[in-house]
């Protein structure tokens, strides 16, 4: 199911506020398949483990963070979509 909800204080970006497509659990294909739509920049998803954040910053970058308890375990830059599925095919597993 895909939820909008809003995420706020995200490095880079200098909207308070901003909006995001929720994915409970996420695959990276589900990812990637809203990438290149230009529609939705952000997008995050959680498991009982952790919870994966992606968006894509002022500047054009797209941002990627991992956080399990309140502690950030992973945060990079990508500037390709490549980069970011790389990533994702990383961390999204290790949200459960």
């Amino acid at each position: 199911m895909i939820t909008t909800v809003y995420l706020t204080g995200l490095p880079g970006v200098k909207r308070k506020k901003v909006r995001a497509m929720f994915f409970g659990r996420g695959s990276v294909s589900q990812y990637l398949r809203l990438m290149p739509g230009g529609k939705t920049k952000t997008f995050c998803s959680a498991g009982p483990r952790g919870a994966v954040n992606v968006y894509l910053d002022d500047d054009g970058n797209w941002r990627c963070n991992f956080c399990r308890y309140a502690s950030v375990l992973s945060d990079v830059v990508c500037k390709t979509k490549k980069a970011v599925r790389e990533w994702l095919t990383k961390w999204l597993p290790e949200q459960g």
